[in-house]
């Protein structure tokens, strides 16, 4: 017979952003969570599967992009909760109106090889829309790298994901999609999770094509020892859209060495989006 859980309820109050956990209310859930805050947009983005305390049970991370965190309008906002108990275990906030802090993120995967998940938050609305994606430490909540947009309306950090070893360093990768670049031609770029060097990018062929409007790095698929990665691009063949699964091998050697985004390693967090 299935034990059913405890109730619990625990109210999560964080720089301008309510959200009330429930846990265990009903049988058939883990934990439910519902924002408090007219059109904050709590769950816009989600993602779990990193072990980001060390217990060793999956995390979750949920994206809020259009919550106003110390009244900044639309800075938005992350929050990285504990699978075990429903805990805060981390937050992530924007500094600047129509950030979009939280419009994609991603937990699972460790790239820093310190044995727990790390995780990734994107801004695409940072800077008039250039965007921007970061990387944080799970163990310590501290910036490990920051891929921020060149021109307005870019939309870096539009999706975001970070899992699979595609270089064979041992380490979780990450990847950044851009899916404005170019007049939304879009693009989407692979990152090493060791170094933040470019490991490969793929950028649209045609105006509209939107590369980048999701991404995703998954495990092996092809048996070659090395993670792969999946981009999506919607708006291909006036929006009949398409999906790219790419294996590591088809990236050059040249575009390894090579970083086109600014890349920022070990920057201090607070303070920073």
């Amino acid at each position: 017979m299935r034990k059913l859980k405890v109730f619990a309820l625990v109210c999560v109050v964080l720089l301008g952003m309510a959200g009330v956990l429930f846990a265990g209310s009903d049988p058939n859930l883990l934990y439910e969570l519902n924002g408090t805050d007219a059109a904050d947009q709590l769950g816009y983005s989600v993602a779990g599967g990193g072990d980001v305390n060390g217990d060793g049970r999956a995390d979750f991370i949920v994206g809020v992009p259009f919550a106003n965190p110390n009244g900044i309008i639309n800075a938005g906002s992350a929050f990285v909760y504990s699978g075990a108990d429903g805990s805060l275990l981390d937050s992530v906030h924007g500094t600047a109106p129509g950030d979009r802090v939280g419009g994609s993120v991603g937990l699972q995967g460790d790239i820093d090889g310190d044995g727990k998940g790390d995780y990734i938050v994107g801004a695409p609305g940072v800077n008039n829309l250039a965007g921007a994606a970061y990387v944080y430490s799970g163990a310590t909540g501290l910036l490990m790298y920051q891929i921020t947009g060149s021109s307005p309306g870019e939309r870096v950090g539009g999706s975001v994901g970070i899992y699979g070893d595609v270089d064979g360093d041992s380490k979780g990768d990450f990847i950044v999609g851009a899916p404005g670049t170019n007049d939304s031609t879009g693009a989407a770029y692979v990152y090493s999770g060791a170094t933040g060097l470019l490991i490969y990018q793929k950028i649209g062929g045609a105006i509209g094509d939107r590369v980048g409007g999701s991404v995703g790095i998954s495990a092996d698929m092809d048996g070659d020892g090395n993670g792969d990665f999946i981009i999506g691009a919607p708006g291909v063949n006036d929006s009949a859209g398409a999906v790219f699964v790419i294996p590591v091998w088809m990236a050059p050697f040249s575009i390894r060495k090579t970083a086109v985004l600014p890349v920022t390693g070990w920057a201090a967090r607070w303070g920073q989006p």
